[in-house]
């Protein structure tokens, strides 16, 4: 394959000339052998159980005999592998890591003064710990956690993960037992987050799949360049994927199987949140229909997709809020590239609140399922819509519903309305209707109320339905976006 080809060489390219330590056997061993290590030695473990926590020096590899053979063991609220700061990549291949189960002490989760997120890992299992050092390859490893994060990278100048399996506790039979609550975490044993890499210069994830978590399973925060290849997110509370600031590129990443857990707060394939921008390839969301799940949330940020497939959602498909752009320059957009599916989606296959700079190419919205909604004075009111677009996310604001252009979208046997645009009393012109198919409509067809003026080519859509006040869903309170708030 490719892609072990090209790690293949770039391993041989940064081999150093630093010493081979004899295999070691026991975890005093380890130990000992760690502590006189220096950057390009390379220790090799051989097959057992190592129990304990085991510092590695800056630039030295450590090296299993292999995952399922070689088994490093945490303690109780300790790390199972610190990567001490320095010069040098440091390298951990071909072992497994087991995070040791703790009977007590809450994992909190809080935001610092930038409103980022902020875990107490202090207190915390972690398997791979690494804080301001230079450069972290991870390879071949699996990492088994009963509690606590599985890796924690921050400030580093380069992270590598190929080949990385990230798994915890949760599953659709326990989802319930662990009181998952987006900001009150209580939680005594519970396996918190898979990966998280943030402040980074450069992050490269290759096949890299985490599952079983309850608050994030992979979290990417304001790295600089982030591309993450190949992997698979299933079968977690909280949010699968969360990227919040910085600049990502993921590529043929599916996320699956969100678990809905005890509480209102619905669990998110993909969050897009803090002004981060990403693009996409070859995208898979796809919920359970279990669980009122959110396929993707953007929030002030921008994302460009290509060939996505998000479907099965019951807690919409797409929602895009309070994120800016231009034609040019789009805060949200579906390619014309390769066919994007929002199809089979609850509520509303995608949803536009106060966003502008909106291009959908290329797309079809089939068989959104009207559900009644649960919220305040709307709770009730049944809502299936392939696409609504509203001017302002809450109340009134001063958005201009600019740029939003809709091309070769095919909007099909959606429950009560293909296409619903609310203009607060506003024009919306700035919408461009180029080729909009609206065919086995639901109730309504294609609905535009309390607008100014038309959307351009309004009068192309064949089956338009009359102004009236139907109800739209409501977007996510940015106080309560997923690791973002008060």
């Amino acid at each position: 394959m490719n892609g072990t080809w090209r790690y293949g060489a770039l391993l041989v390219a940064i081999s150093g000339c630093g010493t081979e330590h004899p295999p070691v056997a026991t975890a005093s061993e380890l130990v000992a052998t760690l502590a006189d290590a220096e950057a390009g030695d390379t220790i090799r473990v051989d097959s057992g159980r190592f129990e304990g926590e085991f510092v590695v020096p800056a630039g030295v590899e450590l090296r299993g005999s292999g995952r399922g053979s070689t088994f490093l063991v945490g303690v109780e609220g300790g790390k199972v592998l610190t990567i001490d700061a320095g010069e040098g990549e440091t390298t951990i291949r071909d072992l497994t890591i087991e995070t040791g189960v703790r009977a007590t002490d809450e994992i909190g989760e809080d935001t610092d003064d930038d409103g980022r997120l902020e875990f107490e890992t202090e207190q915390a299992e972690v398997g791979v710990y690494a804080v301001a050092s230079a450069d972290l390859l991870v390879e071949r490893v699996d990492l088994e956690v009963a509690t606590g994060q599985g890796i924690w990278a921050e400030g580093l100048t380069s992270v590598r993960f190929y080949e990385v399996s990230v798994s915890g506790r949760v599953n659709r039979d326990n989802a319930t037992r662990w009181g998952w609550d987006e900001y009150q975490l209580a939680l005594e044993s519970a396996p918190m987050n898979g990966v998280v890499v943030r402040d980074a210069a450069v992050a490269r994830l290759d096949l890299v799949d985490a599952s079983g978590f309850a608050q994030a399973a992979v979290v990417l925060d304001a790295n600089a360049d982030t591309r993450w290849t190949g992997g698979r997110v299933c079968d977690n509370l909280g949010t699968s994927v969360l990227v919040a600031a910085g600049t990502t590129a993921l590529e043929s990443i599916q996320i699956c199987n969100m678990l809905e857990g005890f509480g209102l707060v619905p669990p998110y394939g993909l969050a897009v949140v803090a002004e981060a921008e990403v693009t996409t390839t070859g995208l898979v969301i796809e919920g359970s229909l279990a669980g009122e799940s959110i396929g993707m949330l953007q929030h002030a940020s921008r994302s460009v997709h290509t060939g996505v497939t998000i479907v099965n959602n019951r807690g919409i498909g797409v929602l895009v809020q309070a994120s800016h752009g231009t034609a040019d320059a789009p805060s949200f957009a579906l390619l014309p590239d390769q066919p994007n599916d929002l199809s089979r989606n609850a509520f509303v296959g995608l949803a536009l609140f106060e966003a502008t700079g909106v291009r959908i190419a290329n797309t079809t919205i089939d068989a959104t399922a009207t559900l009644p909604m649960i919220q305040g004075d709307l709770a009730g009111v049944e809502v299936g819509d392939g696409i609504q677009i509203r001017r302002c996310l809450s109340g009134d604001c001063a958005n201009e519903m600019t740029d939003i252009r809709l091309d070769s979208v095919t909007l099909r046997s959606n429950g009560r309305a293909a296409l619903v645009i609310e203009a607060q009393n506003a024009a919306a012109d700035g919408i461009v209707c180029g080729t909009v198919d609206v065919g086995d409509v639901g109730e309504f067809g294609a609905v535009v109320q309390n607008q100014t003026v038309d959307p351009q080519n309004w009068d192309s859509i064949a089956e338009r339905g009359a102004p009236r006040d139907l109800e739209t869903v409501q977007g996510v309170d940015p106080e309560f976006l997923p690791g973002v708030g008060g």
